[in-house]
């Protein structure tokens, strides 16, 4: 090779022999002082290149040296790459694969309890967040072969505020926010509540605090305005229970309510059922089972007004009934009123008693007849049949008594005959007594008013007339008289009055009966022939000790002849 003795730029050179330098070779500013070989060792520099077979050898060095460092949650572990390979193995509820360059790690499907999932107090978020969208399929379904545990047990002592439980479902049409479908096939005893609230409390409510607890608490609102033909039904609650056989003893009750049973508690402020039902509206609705339109309600309403009304759907039969095992007490502040409609009765099956009461208004009473013997209802007697008094069914009444005693007064008969000749004022029997038969002396009165008319007598006159022996009833008298001389009326009369018993004064006598003569019923028509003079009208009761002075009365001074029968009626002694 020749030296051509300067650079070879922007030319191509070609050597068709080995070139061996003496110097550095230099590539883009860097000097190469040398090669490294396999042979050689391993020089970290940048002035040397190597062979193949020098990075190869390199390259096993390194990687025989160096091990895969591994950490995890617990514990650590080292791989040697040159001889070892990283496992990586499921554990509880994970499996794992591997297939080309992939580990592929699963949950297993069912996973085997227990599972726990433990949020810290900062998690800040739902602990456990089921995003179901396949809308067909259960979000979260228990399958449990419980028989002695609970399938889903919730603790939450330290719960205030927030619910246990909350379901929030907001587009339902025919489902349910909480179902419970049960299914017994049981042919053993057994006794099971498929729903239980057991509330217990153990707290001592303090002074002043109010403590209020409800078991059950169902809230129901419509808050929109709805269309004027729609329709709209919210029940509260619906109990159906029900047996398709009735075979053996079959027990069904709707509801049990039991309120401080033992009783515990304040009476004032407990109630067993407790309804609050607008103004008008049923607040206990009771429906046949045989017709759903027969049916009775109870309405409370304003001031405590209450109705309790029996509906027949297809006549008029729904009747009301109070079977009592004891006494029924109507205690009512104002009336107890008994209205049936107009035609129809009202019907007391059994003896019906009065305790300090009166009862008014009875147009007629049906029911047994009553007899000696027995109570019941009785006829009354009329005034006819109690003067027969041989009717042993009816019963007297006081007109029919009196007019029954009556004809069984005994009437007693006094006797008078007496003439006058005194003008115009009545005149009496002298000192020595009607039974002398001259009526002489002038009264000085000549009033006929039977009531008023007064005579005031000396105490001689209380010898002159008739001594009423017993207390008895003044009917009247029935008399006789004529004139003399001339053709003039007279007239009789009866002055009545007790004496003065011991007294020397006067006493005073007022006229009981009166008549004037009549011919009637007679030929003539003169007052000197034969005259009736009759006052039988009276009824003016007499004491025991009355006197009883006749008189006579004529209308001019001539001489009348007269004698009367004067009536008493005294009772028959018994």
């Amino acid at each position: 090779m020749k030296w051509l003795g300067q650079y070879i730029q922007n030319f191509k050179a070609t050597f068709r022999q080995d070139v061996t330098l003496d110097s550095t070779l230099t590539f883009d500013s860097v000097a190469l002082t040398g090669v490294q070989t396999s042979a050689e060792s391993f020089v970290d520099d940048d002035v040397s290149i190597m062979t193949s077979a020098a990075i190869d050898d390199r390259i096993s060095a390194a990687v025989t040296a160096e091990d895969l460092d591994v950490s995890a949650d617990s514990g650590t572990a080292a791989v040697d790459l040159d001889s070892e390979s990283l496992r990586v193995a499921g554990g509880t509820n994970v499996t794992t694969s591997a297939a080309g360059q992939s580990v592929t790690v699963n949950l297993d499907n069912p996973i085997a309890g227990p599972l726990e999932i433990e949020q810290g107090a900062s998690g800040g978020g739902v602990a456990l967040l089921i995003d179901n969208d396949d809308i067909d399929q259960f979000a979260l379904q228990v399958d449990a072969a419980n028989t002695t545990a609970a399938a889903i047990a919730v603790r939450a002592v330290d719960l205030t505020t927030a619910n246990a439980i909350s379901v929030n479902c907001d587009s339902l049409t025919t489902g349910t926010g909480l179902k419970l479908d049960i299914d017994d096939a049981l042919t053993t005893g057994a006794t099971k509540s498929l729903s239980v609230i057991d509330y217990d409390k153990a707290g001592i409510t303090g002074d002043g605090a109010t403590h209020i607890t409800t078991g059950l608490d169902i809230n129901m609102a419509d808050a929109a305005t709805n269309h004027a033909n729609g329709r709209v039904t919210m029940i509260g609650a619906q109990i159906d229970v029900d047996s398709a056989n009735v075979q053996g003893t079959i027990t069904q009750r709707g509801l049990i309510v039991n309120v401080a049973a033992d009783d515990v508690g304040d009476a004032v402020s407990t109630s067993g059922i407790e309804t609050t039902v607008m103004d008008g509206g049923a607040d206990i609705k009771m429906k046949s089972s045989a017709d759903a339109e027969d049916y009775c309600t109870i309405v409370t309403e304003t001031a405590g007004r209450t109705t309790i009304t029996t509906v027949d759907s297809a006549a008029a039969t729904a009747n009301f009934e109070i079977e009592a095992d004891g006494d029924i007490t109507l205690d009512a502040n104002g009336q107890i009123k008994l209205e049936p409609v107009a035609g129809n009765n009202i019907l007391l099956d059994g003896t019906v008693t009065v305790d300090a009461g009166v009862v008014n208004g009875i147009t007629a009473m049906d029911g047994p007849a009553a007899s000696a013997t027995a109570s019941g209802i009785v006829e009354l007697a009329t005034t006819a049949e109690a003067d027969t008094g041989t009717d042993t069914a009816r019963a007297i009444t006081a007109a029919g008594l009196e007019s029954h005693v009556s004809a069984r007064y005994h009437y007693q008969y006094v006797h008078f005959i007496g003439n006058s000749d005194i003008a115009t004022n009545w005149g009496i029997p002298t000192d020595n007594g009607a039974n002398a038969h001259s009526w002489s002396v002038d009264t000085g009165v000549s009033g006929t008013t039977v009531g008023s008319t007064t005579y005031t007598a000396a105490r001689g006159k209380s010898t002159i007339g008739f001594t009423v022996p017993l207390d008895g009833v003044l009917v009247g008298f029935y008399g006789t008289g004529r004139n003399h001389n001339n053709s003039n009326n007279i007239a009789l009369g009866l002055f009545i009055g007790p004496p003065n018993w011991g007294a020397t004064g006067t006493t005073d006598y007022t006229l009981r009966a009166y008549a004037a003569g009549s011919y009637s019923g007679g030929t003539g028509t003169s007052y000197k022939g034969a005259l009736k003079v009759i006052d039988l009208a009276r009824s003016h009761t007499l004491t025991a000790g009355d006197i009883i002075i006749p008189a006579v009365l004529e209308t001019t001074a001539d001489k009348v002849f007269c004698n009367m029968t004067v009536v008493i009626k005294t009772l028959i002694p018994t």
